[in-house]
């Protein structure tokens, strides 16, 4: 009995070590984006610089927008929004933002804070009953709001599950609070560390805030975000689920074979979900059918770059534009802590979690931002207070390098 035993675990570590080193080779052996240049003199040096990273397909396409003071002083597309078809990017290209999202969701929960209808250090429990955890002992805890909304509520991520909660174009959105109360079960329970004393980036936190949006509002969630932010702030072609006049402009996802997040994909998701994903394999990339993600809170926005960049301005002046306000300075000012730029790391790899928005700090100035990826997309907004600068990149590749295309688009003065 003992020898079978022995021989069962030296089988799952054998596993365990051929997964990782998979993994690694898989990492390693990724196309790597070119690095930009030392010094932006000009914005044709930034042109060019975009022009090669899509040549060599890191990623196949780009579309940016940067406003300095409200007014655009860049919006340009570069390479290919689908490769095989030919068809180029626009600076209208419609792109899925993935968990830029979440800012949208936590703007969404300060609203109803603002009016009073809920309060971010309300037990969660208080607006979803079913909503209880514990730690690995079995002991009971209590997560506010407050802690999803800044990822300190001790919940696991997603994945592996995550990877099959994904849908094609056409079949059915879930209602996000039937959706959470059906995947909140077993380990997503059971809490790796106690509220409030570590951060933890997790999905599933925003999914739960979703369901909160719903609890409190009495609209579903696509519907208030659309009806409270979209519509006040004239982002009329950012959807959560694309019309066919905004699927033909949406840029087709796309991963290289040889990539981590293509094996994740394939090791963990579904196998015979994941060939309906894929579209064709083109010279050693994936192009994806049009996808939804089933989580909508932390993921589910698409829209054009130039929208994106909107929602940022927004906050910059003070929650709203043109008089059209979705919220109070008061509250903006509650979002948008002023960090010690001591505490703050100068990558977003390594961010403080805000209310929503990740802080981290460029040239001793302070970023607000937030990125996103997933099947074959990867985004990334940011803004910078002190310059009234907002940056938003879109890209049909989920491995962007947000530091360098933010740190080289940040170093232009934009004057």
């Amino acid at each position: 009995m003992k020898k079978a035993f022995k021989i069962l675990w030296i089988g799952m570590v054998i596993v365990i070590l051929v997964v990782v080193i998979g993994l690694l080779v898989l990492y390693i052996s990724a196309p790597k984006p070119l690095a930009p240049p030392d010094t932006i003199q000009s914005i044709s040096d930034i042109d060019t610089y975009f022009e090669k990273l899509t040549t060599n397909q890191t990623p196949p396409a780009l579309t940016v927008t940067v406003l300095k003071k409200g007014n655009p002083v860049y919006a340009k597309a570069f390479g290919y929004a689908d490769g095989p078809q030919k068809r180029p990017a626009q600076v209208d290209t419609i792109y899925p933002w993935w968990s830029v999202t979440k800012v949208f969701t936590a703007t969404a929960i300060m609203q109803l804070y603002e009016q009073e209808m809920l309060d971010i250090d309300d037990p969660v429990q208080d607006y979803l009953p079913y909503f209880d955890v514990t730690t690995k002992d079995g002991s009971p805890k209590t997560i506010t709001i407050r802690h999803l909304l800044t990822h300190r509520s001790g919940l696991r991520d997603l994945m592996p599950e995550g990877l099959n909660w994904i849908r094609l174009a056409g079949q059915p959105k879930p209602n996000q609070t039937v959706f959470f109360r059906e995947k909140f079960t077993g380990k997503f329970r059971i809490l790796l560390f106690d509220p409030g004393t570590k951060a933890r980036y997790t999905n599933v936190g925003y999914i739960a805030l979703g369901a909160v949006i719903e609890a409190v509002s009495g609209q579903e969630y696509e519907a208030y975000i659309h009806e409270h932010i979209l519509v006040p702030l004239a982002l009329n072609d950012t959807t959560f689920i694309r019309p066919e006049t905004l699927q033909r402009r949406t840029a087709t996802g796309s991963n290289p074979i040889i990539n981590l997040f293509t094996g994740l994909l394939w090791i963990f998701g579904d196998k015979d979900i994941f060939k309906t994903y894929v579209r064709e394999t083109v010279n050693g990339r994936i192009w994806f059918n049009p996808l939804y993600i089933d989580y909508t809170p932390s993921t589910g926005l698409s829209g054009p770059s130039a929208e994106m960049a909107r929602f940022a301005q927004a906050f910059l002046l003070g929650g709203g534009i043109q008089g059209e306000r979705i919220l109070k300075q008061t509250t903006v000012d509650e979002i948008l802590v002023t960090y010690p730029l001591e505490e703050l790391a100068e990558s977003y790899n390594n961010v403080q979690n805000g209310i929503g928005w990740k802080v981290w700090k460029l040239n001793e100035q302070i970023v607000y931002g937030h990125g996103g990826g997933g099947p074959g997309f990867g985004a990334l907004l940011a803004f910078i207070p002190e310059r009234e600068l907002v940056i938003a990149i879109n890209a049909n590749d989920t491995n962007i390098n947000r530091d360098d295309l933010l740190r080289m688009l940040a170093s232009f003065s934009w004057d």
